[in-house]
């Protein structure tokens, strides 16, 4: 169960729609799938076997998107840095995942120690001032055996690796299996494969940075949704506000820190932003005064979300939620309120909030044969 298979079952059921936008170009959704096949074809063709990590090094864009989806594709798991990270963490990131390979802009690649990467892909050379033994990413996009099927995985094998901000500690690797991914992001078939031609998408706004992971979530969103994302490769509060009147955005998602710097622009009124229906907030503690702020400046509801890197998807709220609500509970994830001993609580007494989610990250130790599940709980 590859989940690269459900960009195929996204271009069956939906056909051919504008999918990404990137400053002045526009790639549609049977442009991306053909990219992404040739792609993988390629990879596939320069030795990467499945279960080999690459490590993506990109701004968010058309290579990020398409490489991303192809090295899925491939059977590969793809690996998302900061791109701008120090060079020291890059190398221990790649040492620790054991990543066959590096997909990065030539100045990134020149920078990292050549013996450590087997397989080097370049961006934006088109063959030409690469490093040395480095593959052209443009040329491997004309590769003339595109792999039309995706490599079948299993469902407890792994599809990404995300690293945490290391907030707590030195980064850690974190396993999002392909089985985990299904769930997660169920395909939304049900209102829309009678006629997917008549579906209007949805138009994403992607200024959070790819290797977050509520940035790294709009790789998905293309795969199971028809969306058109419009991908931001820095966050500026004007580019934000004006991006979303001139693509007529319809959701976007943000941290409290992009809803700091919206709230201290004060030309709203010069911005269209009729079109944006549902803003979600998350990554950092959300709180009740930057809600009532931002709510009463936008005129527009916040969308609470409440996850972790290790733990998405615990909560997502909605538009209808009454204020300071943290919304519903997923269908996956059960709860529990407990004491300090761990005893069930009864009506009126105060304890701890425990999630149990029906899927399972994990913590990635290379020295094990598989990966070691965090606890449920």
């Amino acid at each position: 169960m590859n989940v690269a298979c459900l960009e195929d079952e996204n271009l069956e059921i939906y056909g051919d729609y504008d999918a990404l936008v990137v400053g002045s170009r526009t790639w549609t959704s049977r442009a991306l799938h053909d990219h992404c096949r040739r792609l993988a074809g390629a990879l596939a063709q320069l030795g990467l076997a499945p279960g080999d990590r690459i490590v993506l090094l990109l701004p968010s864009g058309f290579e990020l998107m398409v490489a991303f989806t192809a090295i899925l594709r491939a059977g590969g798991v793809p690996v998302v840095l900061y791109p701008d990270s120090p060079r020291s963490e890059i190398e221990r990131v790649i040492a620790h995942c054991g990543a066959k390979g590096v997909i990065a802009t030539v100045t990134r690649v020149s920078s990292l120690t050549a013996d450590a990467i087997p397989l080097r892909i370049v961006v934006g050379t088109n063959g030409e001032n690469r490093a040395a033994g480095a593959h052209a990413f443009e040329r491997l996009l004309e590769c003339d055996t595109p792999l039309c099927q995706p490599v079948p995985r299993a469902a407890h094998d792994i599809a990404q690796l995300i690293y945490t901000s290391g907030t707590t500690g030195t980064p850690k690797g974190i396993v999002y299996t392909h089985g985990e991914i299904a769930l997660r992001y169920p395909f939304l078939k049900a209102t829309s494969q009678i006629n997917g031609d008549a579906v209007r998408p949805f138009v994403r706004l992607m200024a959070l940075p790819p290797a977050h992971a509520l940035g790294g979530s709009f790789f998905f969103l293309r795969l199971v949704s028809k969306s058109t994302i419009i991908c931001q490769d820095t966050f500026d509060a004007r580019q934000f506000l004006y991006a979303v009147g001139r693509h007529r955005v319809t959701t976007t998602v943000l941290v409290p820190a992009m809803c700091e710097a919206l709230l201290k622009e004060e030309e709203i009124g010069a911005y269209d932003l009729s079109s944006l229906r549902t803003i979600v907030a998350g990554g950092a503690f959300v709180s009740a005064s930057l809600v009532e702020r931002f709510e009463a400046k936008f005129k527009k509801r916040l969308v609470i979300s409440y996850d972790l890197t290790e733990v998405p998807g615990v909560t997502l709220g909605s538009t209808k939620a009454k204020p300071g609500s943290a919304g519903r509970l997923p269908s996956a994830v059960d709860v529990r309120f407990i004491d300090a001993d761990g005893r069930p609580l009864s009506l009126g007494e105060i304890g701890e909030v425990q999630f149990k989610r029906h899927w399972a990250s994990s913590i990635y130790r290379p020295d094990d044969e598989a990966p070691e599940g965090t606890e449920g709980d």
